[in-house]
């Protein structure tokens, strides 16, 4: 069977439904891509199941996709909302020579609550984090309604992403990675510190990057008033991207 020039790695966020990610879905098909979209370790199920799950499961998860990915395309761009935008760079840095582009979507490399600096200790004495889901952390208050997200996790688990983001938050990581990249980053975000999609795209190695700010999003940039335009700027780079993939791959076939 012949490859696919370009497909695409879809990744969510911690404690999130598949929902905050699959919007880009439609778009892919409209364009003939190929797609996973796994379910990383402990989601999809009950909270209870991030228990003893660590940031290494997550990447390992993706990374198994990837390598499906990679079956059925020539390249893949991998797309990364939240913790999935985490686990993205961690992949671009082992990856890289297998990939025609990055997206990432609110990556959370660090967190916007200061206390989340106590996790190590809270996380002896506090079981779990209770989520006050708040219209606040919407432009559109009613997108609230349509939420599956996990109502609460296991500390353990957002100790797991505290521990995550400070393996990743390396300049001299962020320099490691030259592919085309785009940043998407919500001004409003009330979950990750929105200033950290700045140092994001100021560090990165990539001399093709677009940082593209949305001023009245929430953290769920897909899911929240502003994801058309959202979904719009992912589909225009991917689709540059894909045409660059097949004659790419056109080019090798003919050598």
């Amino acid at each position: 069977m012949q490859k696919a020039s370009l497909g695409c790695l879809l990744l969510h966020g911690l404690s999130s439904h598949i929902n905050c990610i699959d919007p880009v879905v439609d778009r892919l098909e409209k364009l003939g891509i190929p797609y996973r979209m796994p379910a990383l370790r402990g989601h999809m199920s009950k909270p209870e199941d991030l228990q003893g799950v660590s940031w290494q499961d997550w990447y390992a998860d993706a990374e198994k996709a990837l390598k499906e990915l990679l079956q059925v395309a020539d390249k893949a761009v991998i797309i990364g909302l939240s913790m999935g935008g985490v686990v993205s760079l961690d992949l671009t840095l082992a990856y890289q020579e297998q990939l025609a582009g990055l997206v990432t979507i609110a990556a959370a490399l660090k967190y916007s609550d200061p206390r989340t600096n106590l996790l190590p200790l809270l996380v002896r004495f506090q079981k779990k984090i209770v989520f006050q889901f708040n219209p606040a952390d919407y432009c559109d208050p009613d997108m609230l309604k349509t939420n599956q997200n996990y109502k609460w996790i296991p500390t353990h688990a957002a100790l797991q992403l505290y521990r995550y983001q400070q393996r990743i938050r390396k300049p001299n990581l962020m320099a490691q990675i030259k592919i085309p990249t785009l940043v998407i980053a919500a001004q409003r975000d009330r979950t990750i510190d929105p200033k950290i999609q700045q140092w994001l795209y100021d560090n990165l190695g990539s001399k093709e990057k677009t940082l593209k700010w949305f001023y009245r999003s929430g953290h769920e940039m897909l899911r929240d008033g502003e994801k058309t335009e959202a979904l719009d700027e992912i589909e225009k780079f991917v689709a540059k991207l894909h045409d660059r993939a097949a004659n790419e791959l056109g080019q090798k076939q003919k050598a």
